[in-house]
């Protein structure tokens, strides 16, 4: 089985930079960059990672400017409304004194810089100055508002452009922003845990803990880049599941919207946590035409399925998955395992080659498997 991302990557960013450390940026960049410009590219990855939950419904943006051979400005796209990537690196350079324009500086950016007046100035406006000589960037923007303009932009002003450095890893990153773009509807995702044997839970449905703290931390770091996590009632009612961010690495910057999927109305006389919402669309299809269709206040561009079992092959059945994350278990349900039904039936990659693996990843004892759709 191979893999699509360079080793050390994922679509939570890199692995490393997700779980709790002690270690420096620099020392987090996987082996598998080689070249100078990844290896700067990479910084700005990190760099988005800062802003990971933040700066929605806008992509987690991420810049680093470099002279010679030194970062010598940073950024990252800012809570929603405020400074992108761009503009927090190019201002805070700015900061620092005049800027001469014989200077001869390169931005490496993860996504194509925008053209369009927001809430923000178009951050491609700052990347003028005559001190900046190259923008190397990783994927280009799908909005209808930037579209390429941004790199037509810069060619326009005599700069040069690349794109597709370390590309596949940041359109990984982004690929909830990209998805929704493309697609003008959110990316819903599936995670779940099993051990080696295929098995959620045993015939009792009890499950904890299959898999061990590291996968739990990037869960947690998953479940901040998502806006909102779904699970069964039989899930909530049997687990009590919190749902939240807490065993990742820093920033914890929220807690995604919980969605309860409740069709035999189990939760109808309970009373729920403050923002939880619960449906009860008798089938998977209708539950995801409701979730979409639903006014949460804020541009809903991903759905986090964290199971059950039952939920999870009743979502693939819709084809409406687009990406897994899959964790593989030492846990042995010994006895307890006989005539267990919590398996996922319905994905089964080996089968279809549109699931295409993108990372594989040990996490101490667990392996992370990610498949993504392919498009």
């Amino acid at each position: 089985m191979d893999s699509g991302l360079k080793k050390g990557f994922s679509s939570g960013g890199v692995v490393a930079r997700t779980l709790p450390t002690t270690a420096g940026l620099e020392t987090m960049i996987p082996e598998s960059v080689h070249s100078g410009d990844e290896h700067w590219m990479t910084l700005a990855l990190l760099e988005a990672m800062n802003g990971v939950g933040w700066a929605s419904p806008n992509p987690a943006v991420g810049c680093v400017l470099v002279e010679g051979d030194a970062v010598i400005s940073r950024g990252f796209t800012q809570n929603y409304g405020g400074k992108h990537a761009e503009r927090m690196a190019f201002e805070s350079l700015l900061a620092q004194g005049p800027l001469s324009p014989d200077r001869e500086i390169r931005a490496f950016v993860t996504l194509e810089p925008c053209t369009h007046h927001g809430k923000q100035p178009p951050c491609v406006d700052l990347l003028f100055h005559p001190a900046l000589r190259e923008v190397v960037i990783g994927c280009v923007d799908p909005d209808p508002r930037v579209s390429g303009t941004g790199i037509q932009a810069l060619l326009a002003a005599g700069k040069k452009v690349r794109t597709g450095v370390l590309g596949p890893e940041l359109r990984a990153w982004h690929l909830p922003f990209l998805h929704h773009r493309e697609r003008q509807r959110p990316l819903w995702i599936a995670k779940w845990a099993e051990n080696k044997q295929g098995l959620l839970a045993d015939a009792q449905g009890s499950s904890k803990w299959i898999t061990g703290p590291l996968s739990r931390g990037y869960t947690h770091w998953l479940r901040q880049k998502y806006d909102a996590i779904l699970v069964g009632a039989g899930t909530w009612i049997a687990d009590r599941p919190r749902l939240n961010v807490r065993d990742c690495a820093e920033p914890h910057r929220r807690n995604p919207v919980i969605l309860i999927h409740d069709p035999k109305k189990r939760l109808v006389q309970e009373t729920l946590p403050p923002g939880v919402r619960r449906f009860t669309q008798q089938s998977a299809a209708d539950l995801v035409s409701a979730v979409e269709n639903t006014d949460f206040g804020f541009e809903l561009q991903s759905v986090f399925c964290e199971g059950g079992a039952r939920t999870l092959n009743e979502l693939f059945k819709t084809g409406r998955i687009g990406l897994v994350h899959r964790f593989i278990g030492e846990k042995d349900f010994g006895s307890e395992a006989e005539g267990s039904p919590h398996r996922i039936r319905e994905f089964r990659p080996e089968a279809d080659s549109n699931w295409v693996c993108t990372t594989l990843c040990d996490l101490e004892y667990d392996q992370l498997q990610e498949w993504v759709w392919r498009i």
